[in-house]
């Protein structure tokens, strides 16, 4: 009810790009955190902004899609996001054996910080 509320006050597509470039804030804290509270406060960052980003995609991907093919599309895009997930720890755990763990957490926030530019577009010209 709350993310609603955030959403509807933001807009969807303020609310998309924001909650992507806090994802990426979200993760930059947690790696660059000297406590544990900080960490706990990067991690909730990331809590709600994945949050934010889940309402706001999954609505609108559910109001585009005709019916007959709401389940196919709801399915290919959980295989590939769900897909994704172990290409990210594997990439993630590299970087960190490579380097360190704080800057696996700095690579990770660059990657999807590299998204908001391109959720800014994508959302201005698909009118979300």
């Amino acid at each position: 009810m709350m993310l609603s509320r955030v959403l509807r006050a933001l807009g969807r597509r303020r609310g998309v790009v924001l909650a992507v470039a806090g994802l990426a804030t979200g993760v930059a804290i947690t790696g660059a955190a000297s406590s544990i509270w900080l960490a706990g406060f990067g991690y909730a960052l990331v809590g709600f902004a994945g949050e934010v980003w889940n309402i706001a995609s999954v609505t609108y991907r559910q109001s585009v899609t005709p019916d007959d093919l709401l389940g196919r599309v709801m399915a290919s895009f959980r295989v590939i996001a769900y897909g994704a997930f172990p290409l990210g720890a594997a990439l993630g755990g590299l970087v960190a054996d490579l380097t360190s763990l704080r800057a696996a957490f700095f690579v990770g926030a660059g990657l999807i910080l590299a998204l908001v530019p391109y959720m800014a577009g994508t959302t201005r010209k698909h009118g979300l």
